[in-house]
């Protein structure tokens, strides 16, 4: 009897595999063919998902991204709040660290490789999804939105790069706060 595969789920699950791996090893260093022998499947079957390796990078951004929003937006919608939304939220943020690195990661390797009108096309519709999160999600302005969006980022990396100098939990308490503060003197409720 022959094997029924689930081909959606199945490219989902290379797609979630490949990401590791170019998190790992730059876009450049890696090709279809070692890709291939890391996931123990054949070319062939990398082939007839995608058309090549410039196809899987672009999807793993997209449907990846996809994913990680579907989870954090169902988690929010369990809370009824704006504080409790975000307590939720910063919460999801400092146990989600490694991934949040990994996707940084992943978006500058893009951002090297790809022409300027690919990397915008991708790039920008993943944080459009990200600070949609953040503004009809949990409901905050879209100015401070994209402030906390850009802070989270940039405290992944300050923490990647330097461990030691920052508590990236303790900074998002801090972040959380300053957020709070300004939405009450915005007389956001």
């Amino acid at each position: 009897m022959p094997k029924i595969v689930n081909h959606d789920a199945y490219r989902v699950k290379l797609l979630e595999q490949c990401f590791d791996l170019f998190t790992k090893h730059s876009y450049a260093t890696i090709s279809m063919r070692q890709i291939a022998k890391e996931l123990g499947v054949s070319t062939g079957t990398l082939y007839h998902y995608f058309t090549g390796k410039d196809d899987l990078y672009k999807q793993i951004a997209l449907i990846l991204s996809q994913e990680d929003i579907s989870q954090i937006s169902t988690f929010l919608s369990q809370k009824e709040s704006i504080k409790e939304r975000l307590d939720l939220f910063f919460s999801l943020m400092a146990a989600d660290e490694a991934e949040i690195l990994k996707s940084i990661i992943f978006s500058l390797d893009f951002s090297r490789f790809f022409s300027k009108d690919e990397r915008n096309k991708y790039i920008k519709e993943i944080r459009k999804k990200y600070l949609e999160v953040l503004t009809h999600n949990i409901g905050l302005p879209s100015d401070l939105a994209a402030l906390v969006f850009a802070a989270i980022d940039g405290l992944s990396i300050h923490h990647a790069i330097a461990p030691q100098a920052i508590n990236f939990e303790r900074q998002l308490i801090l972040l959380k706060k300053m957020t709070l503060q300004e939405m009450e003197a915005r007389n956001i409720k």
